[in-house]
This record gives structure tokens, C-alpha cells and sequence, in this order.
């Protein structure tokens, strides 16, 4: 029973992982020979495509992807989880040599009265999300829950990062993606930064039963880091090499959580399959 379980997940994997490289590299080509970034939308939206289709191939419906809302409460702690963890790192950041706090006003979004800034707040989570939600609706959506019926939650986070993180390869190694920084370095950065907030990603799906606890997650990331933590920090002379997506920091920050959950993976595993509906 289990090889054929294996046979059957093995084939509906391959499906998914090579509609998801092979849709995202069509617009990954229209976005280089065009140079025009707004192809960026059609990348973005590879996995999903590649989750309804996968899904409708293998099992007929979608239903499983976790369209409700689910608690409002995750919902909120979703959001703000970015935000919280940019504070503690960009702080440490801020405290070294290797990159100066530069105020709010440092920052486009943060240098306008409270009101406003928080409107542009609102702007910017809206306009992350519209290409975020073509990604979580194939992580986070399809690839997760469909894990989760066939391994651990710690198996499914490391398998997931994993894929996630090697889905932005080609874009970074063009120079789309990325910063001047050493490209193998941006690669190890980048990974272990995604492998490490994957791990986080995967809680919120489980606990909240919905996707949407991902586009939040993931809409806030990019917002925070790209156009508020990133802008207030000052370079210094290495600092390129130590913020972003790409520098040092959120790297460490991975690393640590998954060597984290790695040491507490019973307990990871054990409270995460207590809340799995599928």
C-alpha cells in the first residue's frame, strides 16, 4: 500500500514542481527579452497555476487549499509576525558596525505623517499581495496540505522551503531578483532565509486552516523589509551584505529556527498534527 502511496505522490510531485518551473519560465523569458519587470506578475503566479492544475489532474477539486478565512486572530498575528522579527534583527543590525539607523523619514513610506503613512501602509500590503497570492496559492494552498497527508509537519517545511527557495534560483542568477552582492553568497543567504521563515509559514497554515495566513505572511515580508527596514538603514560600507532578503542577517535568523525546530521536532511535530485538517 505505502509504494503505491509513495508511487502516487511521487508522480502528482513531479506534475506540480515541473508545470510550476515551466509556467514561471515562460514568463521569466517574456520578462528578460522585454525587460519590462510587469512579467514579474506572470512568474509569481507559476506555482498557484501550477497547484489548480495539479490538483484538478490528481484529485478534481481545490476545496482543500484552505480558502476560509479561519481565525481572525492568526490572520492579525500573521501580519505583524514580519514585523516583529525585522524589528529584532534590523535592531541588532542598527546597534553593529555594519549598518546605521536612519529614521523614519529615511524611508519614503515612514517619512509621512501618521495617517498618511499608514494609508501607504495599506497600499503596499495590497499591491505585495496581488503577486504573493499567485505563490501561496501553490505553496501554501495545494503543496503544503498535500505534504501533510503523507509526512510530518517538519518533513513537509523542509520540503517546501526547499522548492520555494529554488524557484527564485534563475531569476536571481539573470540579476532580476537580487542585489550587486556575490551571487553564491546572495544564493545562500536567500535560502536559508527562506528554509528558516518556512518553518513559520507552515505553523500559521496548519493552526489557522487557512492560506490566507500565508499572502499576509508573505505580502508583510516583502513590504517591510523592501520599503521600510531596508530604506531606514544606512549603509556603512558592508551593510548591503548583511540586510535584505539576500544579506547575513535574516540568513542567521533561519538558520537559528530551523536549528530550533530541528532540536524541538517532536514537539514541533506533535503540536502541529494535533491541528491538521485536510
Amino acid at each position: 500500500m505505502w509504494v503505491n502511496i509513495l508511487k502516487q505522490l511521487t508522480l502528482e510531485m513531479c506534475v506540480f514542481v515541473l508545470f510550476t518551473f515551466l509556467i514561471s519560465s515562460i514568463f521569466t523569458y517574456l520578462w528578460v527579452t522585454s525587460e519590462d519587470s510587469a512579467w514579474l506578475l506572470g512568474f509569481a503566479w507559476g506555482p498557484g497555476i501550477a497547484g489548480i492544475i495539479t490538483a484538478f489532474l490528481f484529485r478534481k477539486k481545490i476545496s482543500g487549499f484552505g480558502w476560509s478565512l479561519g481565525n481572525v486572530r492568526y490572520l492579525l498575528m500573521s501580519y505583524f509576525t514580519p514585523i516583529l522579527y525585522c524589528l529584532l534583527i534590523y535592531g541588532v543590525v542598527w546597534l553593529s558596525p555594519f549598518g546605521s539607523y536612519g529614521g523614519f523619514e529615511s524611508a519614503y513610506i515612514t517619512s509621512f505623517p501618521t495617517m498618511a503613512m499608514l494609508g501607504f501602509l495599506l497600499q503596499g500590503t495590497l499591491y505585495a499581495a496581488h503577486s504573493a497570492i499567485g505563490e501561496e496559492i501553490g505553496w501554501r494552498g495545494y503543496l503544503t496540505p498535500t505534504l501533510l497527508q503523507y509526512c510530518s509537519p517538519f518533513q513537509t517545511s523542509l520540503m517546501v522551503g526547499i522548492l520555494w527557495s529554488l524557484w527564485h534560483y534563475p531569476i536571481i542568477v539573470l540579476g532580476l531578483y537580487g542585489t550587486d552582492v556575490d551571487l553564491v553568497y546572495q544564493l545562500i543567504c536567500f535560502s536559508l532565509m527562506t528554509l528558516g521563515v518556512n518553518f513559520i509559514y507552515t505553523w500559521f497554515r496548519v493552526k489557522s486552516g487557512s492560506l490566507w495566513t500565508g499572502l499576509l505572511l508573505h505580502s508583510s515580508h516583502n513590504l517591510y523589509i523592501q520599503h521600510v527596514f531596508n530604506p531606514m538603514t544606512l549603509n556603512t560600507g558592508k551593510t548591503d551584505y548583511v540586510i535584505g532578503e539576500f544579506g547575513s542577517a535574516l540568513a542567521i535568523f533561519g538558520l537559528f529556527t530551523v536549528i530550533l525546530i530541528l532540536l524541538n521536532k517532536r514537539t514541533f511535530n506533535d503540536n502541529l498534527s494535533k491541528s491538521i485538517v485536510l
